[in-house]
């Protein structure tokens, strides 16, 4: 009965943390553009730099914004105009890169399109 009991736990755990397939949907990609800013933080200037993306699928395009960081750079190896594989999740979208990891971005802005 207790093997029983630990075999249904860790089939639970396993199941939580796999959650199960994810679903991307095709969208076209806009443009991927650079873009600079700079703020003070404790009277020092920081720069920072980011990415930003536009992604249309159907009647919606999609704004995101990447921040390029020493260890988790943002990819511009997207062609424009070429499909790519797009999930979202709550207010971020998770687009598929060549290498099949996810380029996660947050989403600023939505905007409809008319057909």
């Amino acid at each position: 009965m207790r093997k029983l009991a630990i075999l249904c736990v860790l089939s639970a755990c396993t199941a939580i943390a796999y959650g199960g397939q994810k679903e991307y949907v095709t969208g076209t990609m806009l443009s991927v553009v650079p873009s600079h800013s700079q703020t003070f933080y404790e009277g020092t200037s920081i720069d920072m730099y980011f990415y930003g993306y536009s992604v249309r699928v159907g009647n919606m395009i999609y704004s995101g914004a990447c921040r390029e960081r020493l260890f988790n750079g943002c990819d511009t190896n997207f062609v424009i105009g070429a499909p790519v594989q797009v999930r979202f999740d709550k207010s971020d979208m998770f687009l598929l890169r060549e290498n099949g990891k996810e380029l996660k971005l947050h989403v600023g802005r939505k905007q409809i399109i008319a057909p």
